[in-house]
């Protein structure tokens, strides 16, 4: 009751009002994946719907109406604390002051693989209420915001926490228990439990020397100086190590990089460009996943177009082609937190249509192909895999050294391993990389 009454006090019609007129004036291009009239209809739909619902509800169709935009950075920010870590906002997440507003979250953690839903440490969910997981996934999926359907995945598992989430989307009965059964048959009930005092935080980047693969790792978790360093620094004194010591191989990991500020990038981009030692194919690799969005994602669209970087993983939560630099609204009533791009950034070819990108192996293990991706030498067997021609990419075959595809006519230069090869096709004194797996 208490909720309902809450619901009737708000004015929702004064948030509603300001989000139909900011965010279209706000975004650059806000109707590419709905349209003007669907967009306002959804709006003036919840108006009308508004003073039967409880609080959390509203909230939850606003944030599916501001998804309908398909652009991660243009989102409503549900009021949750950081310090639950389902989310990894660069600044602080401000709540609204009623508390009545604010969402909980359940201990249990979920991740997608596959399309089927496991526990973080590896349970596989059949169902969460009253729905298959299958079921609860797809309810919830119309809230997230995101750029694909990679990013979506890692909205939607960290969604399936959240109660008031899930009750809104009519997966559970009551917010104040989530049944869980396991695809073994044995079952649990999380209850919402406070958010802990704070989150562990991580240093937004980091190297380490692997002596004995002449290797050095490079954590990469945000494009954000740190309060004692600039990334820029960083870059210098990392760089320095590898000209200084017997590196053949960095690996960047950019797999839980959400982004920062992209102009911190460019002294990493000019000291991989610079160092003699990552020029040839097979020297650089670069992790990446759902989660390497914004600025991650400009920063390995940068390193795709300008050096040899192989990539390995999963498919990027950014677009190459993508909307950024949210601006952020206080919706005047309830104090929820829109935000809406301002501005097209055009890191690729204009006429890349990618909604990610993808590695050149998508694996679950990425660092055991980083430490060893050639393998033994090899001169015979065949060899599958593809050239990357800026954007796009064109299947390539090997056979015992020699390139029998439609490609066979240009000029290669390739490194044969028992396991995987590398190398680049010459067009014109301009080199393309060239990636390939051992097939037999």
């Amino acid at each position: 009751m208490k909720a309902l009454l809450l619901a009737l006090a708000i004015n929702w019609n004064a948030d509603l009002t300001q989000l139909a007129n900011e965010l279209p004036k706000t975004h650059p291009n806000p109707f590419r994946k709905t349209t003007q009239q669907a967009f306002l209809a959804d709006v003036e739909q919840l108006r009308a719907r508004a003073p039967q619902l409880q609080p959390h509800e509203v909230v939850v169709d606003m944030a599916r109406i501001v998804a309908t935009i398909a652009d991660g950075h243009t989102r409503l920010s549900l009021p949750i604390d950081d310090n639950y870590g389902l989310f990894h906002p660069h600044v602080k997440n401000t709540l609204p002051k009623e508390q009545a507003l604010w969402f909980h979250a359940i201990p249990l953690r979920f991740t997608i693989q596959n399309d089927a839903l496991f526990t973080i440490d590896g349970r596989r969910v059949a169902r969460i209420g009253h729905m298959t997981a299958e079921d609860a996934m797809k309810a919830v999926a119309p809230v997230a915001p995101a750029d694909n359907d990679w990013q979506r995945k890692d909205f939607v598992a960290a969604y399936l926490s959240i109660p008031e989430v899930l009750h809104a989307r009519g997966v559970i009965a009551s917010l104040d228990q989530v049944p869980v059964t396991f695809a073994d048959g044995t079952s649990v009930v999380e209850k919402p439990a406070p958010p802990p005092a704070s989150r562990p935080v991580k240093t937004p980047w980091s190297f380490e020397y692997l002596k004995d693969e002449k290797a050095v790792w490079f954590d990469y978790h945000e494009v954000l100086n740190s309060k004692n360093e600039t990334l820029a620094s960083f870059a210098d004194r990392m760089f320095r190590f590898i000209d200084e010591q017997p590196v053949e191989t960095l690996i960047i990991d950019m797999r839980d990089n959400y982004g920062g500020n992209n102009s911190l990038n460019e002294p990493l981009l000019h000291g991989i460009i610079r160092s003699k030692e990552l020029q040839a194919p097979g020297s650089l690799f670069v992790l990446i996943g759902r989660r390497t969005f914004s600025a991650a994602t400009m920063f390995a669209v940068d390193l795709e177009e300008h050096t040899n970087a192989i990539f390995l993983g999963e498919p990027t939560g950014g677009a190459p082609l993508s909307y950024g630099d949210s601006k952020k609204i206080n919706l005047p009533e309830s104090g929820l937190l829109l935000r809406v791009s301002r501005l097209y950034w055009q890191m690729s070819d204009p006429r890349d249509q990618r909604d990610t990108l993808t590695p050149h192996f998508q694996t679950d293990d990425p660092r055991a192909i980083a430490l060893d991706y050639f393998g033994a030498p090899a001169k015979e067997g065949k060899w599958e895999g593809v050239v990357t021609l800026d954007h796009e990419r064109r299947a390539i075959t090997i056979v015992n050294g020699e390139v029998v595809s439609d490609l066979k006519d240009y000029k290669f230069d390739l490194r044969l391993g028992s396991k995987r090869a590398a190398g680049t096709m010459n067009v014109n004194g301009i080199e393309y990389l060239v990636t390939a797996e051992r097939r037999e």
